[in-house]
């Protein structure tokens, strides 16, 4: 099995360990980071937003809103729309 990790946006992980193809270190702005109420909604000013190429097996998000959006698809489970 051929795995990609390309696409993916990495912070506060231990040792900073950062898959090449990554944005790392760089704050996500996610509507709300604490883990007992965590919600990955992408803020708008996120730098998630319109990261990745398209890609037409994944043409919905979490809330199955058209993805993309924009002109690339978002980093992560959620659509900035």
């Amino acid at each position: 099995v051929q795995r990609s990790w390309a696409g993916n946006l990495v912070y506060r992980v231990k040792s900073n360990t950062c898959p090449s193809g990554s944005i790392c270190g760089v704050n996500p702005k996610l509507a709300n980071m604490t883990l007992s109420t965590f919600d990955a909604r992408p803020l708008s000013d996120s730098p998630v937003i319109d990261k990745v190429a398209v890609q037409s097996a994944v043409p919905s998000d979490f809330l199955l809103q058209r993805r993309p959006s924009g002109s690339r698809s978002d980093i992560g489970a959620y659509e900035k729309q």
